[in-house]
């Protein structure tokens, strides 16, 4: 392990104390180049995300999946501001015009926003009906494509998990960054609204195969072009 992904997995663990903090986050900041202040500012936590990034995926389990993690990728750290739930890139993953007020959980929102936007780049309409809750963008999106073994999860394919009690709505959504090792479980995710507040959109990495709160996966169809 070099020294700069060491420092970003003790930053990443919240184990060091201030001082300490310190101290790593100008050693960072020296190692890539930049103003060595000891602030994690924009550019010292864009450089930190480049660094703790999964393996690039070159392919995937559909066009408008992959379409869609790239766009997912290019907001990595945007997130909450002023308060929870709120802030003009929230605002910009729910569609609405940033009125400074919170407007719900986003995680859902975020995915929506990925694939829409993947949509419009391929020039295709959106294959589900958008909405702010998890499981049912889930079971929209395995509706309008087709369900996923969790064996066959590939890169920018969507995977949701419960978060209440059983049965109930409440759920978190996220986009597959890559495909599954099979021998592991593991998969790494771009998601949405994660940690407290400010939270941003961040990588995750998941172990599915002990996973009890995981619920599925699905993959969206490549359409012809509308135009």
């Amino acid at each position: 392990m070099n020294a700069a992904t060491y420092l970003a997995r003790e930053l990443a663990s919240k184990r060091l104390a201030y001082s300490q903090l310190v101290t790593a986050v100008r050693a960072f900041q020296r190692s890539n180049g930049l103003l060595a202040d000891g602030k994690p500012g924009p550019k010292t936590r864009a450089a930190l995300a480049r660094l703790l990034a999964p393996p690039a995926a070159d392919h995937g389990g559909s066009a408008l999946g992959l379409a869609a993690l790239e766009i997912a990728k290019a907001e990595i750290g945007n997130g909450e501001e002023r308060q929870n739930n709120d802030g003009p890139h929230v605002a910009r993953y729910h569609g609405k015009k940033d009125d400074k007020l919170p407007d719900g959980n986003w995680c859902a929102a975020f995915v929506g926003y990925c694939y829409q936007q993947a949509a419009k780049k391929l020039d295709r309409k959106l294959p589900f009906k958008r909405t702010g809750g998890a499981k049912l963008l889930g079971k929209r999106a395995a509706k309008a494509g087709i369900a996923v073994e969790v064996e066959d999860i590939q890169a920018g394919d969507i995977l949701w998990w419960d978060r209440g009690k059983r049965g109930d709505w409440k759920g978190h959504i996220e986009i597959a960054a890559t495909a599954i090792d099979p021998a592991t479980g593991v998969v790494h995710t771009v998601a949405g609204n994660v940690g407290r507040f400010p939270a941003k959109v961040r990588y995750r990495t998941h172990d599915l195969l002990h996973d009890d709160r995981f619920e599925g996966a699905a993959r969206l169809p490549d359409e012809e072009a509308t135009t």
